[in-house]
């Protein structure tokens, strides 16, 4: 992280955020800049104050998400990201359809165009990568891309 900028994690598991910690300090990395919180995303405790963010990073947790919450995660996002920010979302696992039926009952994250429509009142699509580069068994079976937030 750059010295204008604050960088903020958010996780559930506390064995994340013990690693989080780890590296930072391995890397030199200033807790006063660079910090992981423990947390609900769906609530406001963990929020050190009521700023929008300028650049959410989402690595698959809204493909983790219940699909009846996905929703609550489009409203949670707009209200998270300031107007003219980034939403990156990092989908997974978008696989084919013959592929997708065979992962029952853990079915495929939503596709691009379920959460345009989700996403579609508050941010806009503003670009798509369908190969970027996966790792190991997750080669070829991620999407990411950015949105604008109007």
């Amino acid at each position: 992280a750059s010295p204008e900028r604050e960088v903020l994690g958010l996780d559930l598991a506390p064995t994340a955020a013990q690693r989080f910690r780890a590296l930072r300090e391995e890397r030199g990395l200033d807790p006063a800049r660079v910090d992981v919180v423990l947390g609900d995303f769906f609530e406001d405790a963990w929020r050190p104050d009521a700023r929008p963010f300028d650049l959410i990073w989402d690595y698959t947790f809204l493909c983790a998400l219940d699909p009846a919450r996905h929703g609550d995660w489009a409203d949670r996002m707009g209200e998270l990201v300031r107007p003219g920010g980034v939403l990156l979302t990092l989908l997974f696992p978008v696989l084919p359809e013959e592929e997708a039926e065979a992962c029952a009952p853990d079915p495929p994250g939503p596709s691009t165009e379920e959460i345009r429509a989700l996403l579609e009142a508050r941010f806009e699509l503003a670009r798509f990568d369908v190969s970027p580069p996966g790792h190991g068994p997750r080669r070829g079976k991620e999407r990411l891309a950015l949105w604008r937030r109007r």
